[in-house]
């Protein structure tokens, strides 16, 4: 997070030129510290602008795991899981497996998704990395570009997937969001960006849709869902 500091100054002696004020690595390092400090026991959410991620906001107060209410079991799987994951990149490097997991949550608006997962966050001392995939500036390559500098020790949350896409397939003529600016990110640059040769490593990925189909099944085949 960026503090801003501003001062008001008042003085009728002449402006000083030609003077620089530089300012001491002791300071710089109390700085960080008097920052990292105002985030501790907080999430920090990040958003998409442009190429890069930039603190969206005030850090947010944790918010535990017990003010979410799921069917039974699901919460501790998923956290058990997650946690597993972390623990284990060895496992992954042994045997040749990407080192990234990913997450399909469904049900219907209000059920607790998005919350679950701000939990989640809070839970691991993570931040959350929200994107919208319907972003009319979101290509496939901006995407896969997105996922690969997304900060460390984060989740990136992609919320209602099942209608951030179209297909490939339809023309321009077929598509009347293409004349919007809009339909420029297809299923499969969303698959190659999660699970492509290109893919980062040491990624979490949450995605959320109020509705299960075949296409969001083969977004994490292999994964828990």
């Amino acid at each position: 997070m960026k503090t801003h500091v501003w001062f008001l100054l008042q003085n009728d002696a002449p402006p000083l030129r030609g003077n620089r004020v530089s300012v001491s690595s002791g300071t710089k390092s109390k700085a960080r510290e008097l920052a990292l400090k105002q985030e501790e026991g907080r999430t920090v959410m990040y958003t998409a602008m442009g190429a890069e991620w930039r603190p969206f906001g005030f850090p947010r107060r944790r918010r535990p795991l017990s003010s979410v209410v799921l069917e039974a079991g699901v919460a501790e799987k998923i956290v058990d899981d997650v946690k597993d994951f972390i623990g284990n990149p060895k496992w992954y490097t042994d045997r040749g497996i990407p080192y990234r997991r990913g997450y399909l949550l469904y049900g219907p608006p209000g059920c607790g998704k998005s919350s679950f997962i701000t939990a989640l966050a809070g839970e691991l001392g993570y931040s959350i990395c929200l994107m919208s995939l319907s972003d009319r500036t979101l290509s496939d390559d901006r995407l896969n570009h997105l996922l690969s500098v997304a900060p460390q020790q984060s989740i990136i949350l992609l919320e209602d997937v099942d209608a951030a896409f179209v297909s490939r397939d339809l023309l321009p003529t077929e598509n009347p969001l293409a004349f919007q600016g809009m339909g420029r990110l297809t299923f499969s640059g969303l698959l190659n960006s999660l699970d492509g040769v290109a893919s980062s490593e040491a990624r979490i990925v949450f995605m959320t849709t109020n509705f299960i189909d075949r296409y969001c099944c083969r977004l994490f085949i292999n994964d828990i869902h």
